[in-house]
């Protein structure tokens, strides 16, 4: 499992807890903590925590300490400790839950590999492909596709972007413009390119 890289700050206890401390008690005491949380447990000599928590360490030290409990040259603040296990059996318990679920899911103990849900779409849309091909050929219909438009049964016209669209004539009648307002005139328009 990975390393926690952050733990849950409990505003109203912290703040009950250094009510009456100094901004640079607090300041010392969080960053303490905060060592603490990544490397698991600190120094419990004074000076050697100066390198972590900074120099005023020793100058608040008495104050600080009462907050860490000693066990041999090393200490640790308890509450943070507690915190720190039940947030490992939490993402354990989420862990296995999720695991459980990816093996009913996939059935990764029967087929490792599992089994294919449906067919390849590629594969489909290829065969559609092929077979609109052949289609295209027995009707004879050879490059450029001639179809209608639905709505008004003329041939669609090239505009020069690309693309194939079809000519309204009338559409915006009385304004010269075509239906799009391209400004392209449509007005006598017979349906061919311009």
């Amino acid at each position: 499992m990975a390393k926690n890289p952050a733990f849950p700050f409990y505003a109203q206890d912290f703040l009950v807890d250094v009510a009456e401390w100094t901004a640079e008690e607090v300041g010392v005491y969080i960053r303490l903590l905060a060592t603490q949380w990544a490397n698991g447990d600190l120094s419990s000599d004074p000076r050697r925590l100066a390198i972590s928590g900074g120099p005023e360490v020793v100058k608040v030290w008495e104050t600080v300490r009462k907050k860490f409990t000693v066990n041999g040259d090393r200490m640790f603040n308890e509450k943070l400790e507690k915190i720190r296990e039940e947030k490992n059996f939490y993402l354990l318990k989420q862990s296995e839950a999720g695991k459980r679920g990816a093996s009913k899911r996939w059935q990764k103990d029967i087929n490792p590999n599992g089994e294919p849900n449906s067919e390849s779409v590629a594969f489909k849309n290829e065969e559609e492909k092929e077979k609109e091909v052949v289609k295209e050929k027995e009707e004879g219909v050879q490059g450029e596709r001639k179809k209608k438009d639905h709505k008004t049964g003329r041939q669609p016209i090239h505009q020069g972007n690309g693309y194939l669209r079809p000519v309204y004539p009338n559409a915006n009648r009385g304004t010269g413009q075509d239906r799009r307002g391209t400004g392209q005139s449509t007005e006598g328009n017979t349906g061919l390119l311009q």
